[in-house]
């Protein structure tokens, strides 16, 4: 990393994301006028750009991204604490949207007053590139009449593949948590027929159709789905859609091509077959996990092929070295977790697990029976494990922040093991996603709490910036704030913000720093 003034005045006098949106200054005065935006894009197009988890509204933190609270307020037309595509192109159009930004009401955007406006120009160019954001509405609202009807629904969402392409975790069930995201508590209870707080596969293609997706979303009964009614159906397809895109050819799933040349889903019950006869973990695994091919797991095959540190990395999508409740649940149970929770600050670090798990005992928790075997469903989680093992490719940078910063190996961080490594104008870069060089209060609080917070606002503005960071803040404090017992370490979950600070400077120290 260059040194921090070069760093940041290269930062403020020449923003990644000016540099990559020359299009939106089109005169090169320095300044964008209302004329300029207007031809530079839509707000469909500045909606589906921003939209980047593709469910067709916004949460309050997502729209603070482009406007604040009492605009928010203003939009949320049902009060329902969200911003449906419907209700922002009801209420805002961008010549509205460029005079909120023109503070001093002059007809031009410059300074920071510009910078949303290029945040939001830069989301737009790169969305270009991601022509599947349109084609999920282009796809299912054929007539483009902006609304959903049954015909429409039915014609393009496949229950089957839909499933699939939602059960991130490959374990072939949902929650309860996962399943909240789409139905509510009667009907998640209406499809659980054996009542274990689950939804399997199975639950779901007995007890729901296509049909009966719609008519659940259809509020009013009019049989039409628009606004806030259709957002999950067009979040289903977009799902189903990149499923589709990814889906290895060699999973024992059927594709057929249809009459768009696009890769769908066989029928139900065909798919449903062959996963339930031959699991697409299993045919990934190809023998390796079940080593003398009898169709069931022993203790040996299991501690021959996996390795705790390697499925406590696999299973740590978000790289920071801990569990919460619901991504603990792909493994154990609520029973375990909080066994294995020692602390009590409901996540597992990767510490407690090291200390209160072996691969033997993962085995002994799935063989209900305690027949010495997993057999059928008490093999499942075990396949799935595996199978996110060997399909992680294990990023060199997740055991890099551990080996970098424990210089001792004594499985505790010092100060000066921290200090030597940690560059704090490197880790603000790299969790500034949104590169405009500040952090609200939320984004804040996933590292420091409120009073810490409070302390660093020094302009009370309730965006803490990169400045008020490093003006109030150093590696020393960071390390301070999380030694919670003062014993001069850091370990367990003290440890687990630093590390993933740290990857996250790994991660950003390969970009191009402009």
């Amino acid at each position: 990393m260059s040194p921090f003034l070069l760093f940041f005045v290269a930062l403020a006098t020449a923003s990644p994301m000016r540099r990559q949106a020359p299009g939106l200054d089109a005169n090169n005065d320095g300044h964008i006028d209302i004329n300029e935006v207007t031809a530079a894009m839509t707000l469909e197009e500045a909606m589906l750009a921003l939209d980047t988890d593709m469910d067709q509204q916004f949460t309050v933190e997502q729209a603070l991204q482009f406007i604040d609270h009492h605009y928010f307020n203003v939009l949320d037309t049902n009060h329902d604490h969200v911003l449906s595509f419907q209700e922002l192109r009801d209420g805002l159009t961008i010549e509205e949207l460029f005079a909120f930004y023109d503070r001093n009401d002059d007809g031009f955007l410059y300074g920071a007053e510009a910078d949303r406006i290029y945040l939001i120009y830069d989301a737009v160019v790169a969305a270009q590139t991601a022509p599947q954001r349109r084609q999920v509405t282009d796809d299912l609202d054929t007539d483009g009449d902006g609304h959903l009807n049954i015909n429409e629904v039915t014609a393009k969402l496949n229950l089957t593949a839909v499933v699939y392409a939602l059960d991130t975790d490959g374990d072939m069930q949902f929650t309860v948590a996962e399943a909240l995201e789409y139905f509510d508590h009667h009907m998640i209870n209406q499809l659980d027929t054996n009542h274990d707080h689950m939804l399997s596969f199975q639950e779901l293609s007995t007890g729901l159709t296509v049909a009966d997706l719609f008519a659940y979303y259809d509020e009013n009964d009019d049989g039409f789905l628009y606004g806030s009614e259709a957002d999950k159906i067009y979040q289903m397809y977009a799902a189903q859609q990149n499923a589709a895109a990814a889906m290895p050819q060699d999973t024992g799933i059927l594709f057929l091509k249809s009459t768009a040349d696009q890769p769908t889903m066989t029928p139900f019950l065909l798919f449903f077959v062959a996963l339930a006869t031959a699991s697409p973990m299993r045919r990934q695994i190809g023998g390796d996990l079940d080593a003398n091919n009898d169709a069931h797991i022993d203790i040996n095959e299991a501690t021959a092929a996996l390795d705790l540190e390697a499925v406590m990395l696999a299973l740590d999508t978000d790289m920071d070295q801990m569990f919460t409740v619901d991504q603990a649940l792909q493994f154990v149970d609520h029973h375990y977790f909080n066994q294995l929770d020692t602390d009590n600050d409901h996540m597992l670090s990767f510490q407690e697990l090291r200390d209160g798990l072996t691969i033997e005992e993962l085995f002994a928790f799935y063989d209900r029976n305690d027949d010495g075997f997993l057999i059928g469903e008490e093999a499942d989680r075990l396949y799935a494990i595996y199978n996110a093992v060997i399909t992680t490719p294990i990023n060199p940078q997740r055991r890099q922040a551990v080996d970098d910063l424990d210089a001792d190996k004594d499985g505790h961080l010092n100060i000066n093991e921290v200090t030597a490594r940690l560059n704090l104008t490197a880790v603000l870069y790299a969790l500034d996603t949104d590169g405009d060089m500040q952090f609200t209060v939320n984004e804040l609080l996933e590292y420091f709490d409120h009073h810490t917070i409070n302390r660093l606002d020094t302009n009370h503005d309730h965006m803490i910036s990169f400045q008020e960071i490093l003006d109030g803040l150093t590696v020393a404090d960071i390390f301070a704030y999380y030694d919670e017992n003062d014993d001069g370490f850091l370990y367990g979950g003290e440890e687990d913000k630093i590390y993933q600070m740290y990857a996250a400077q790994l991660n950003a120290a390969v970009e191009p720093l402009l």
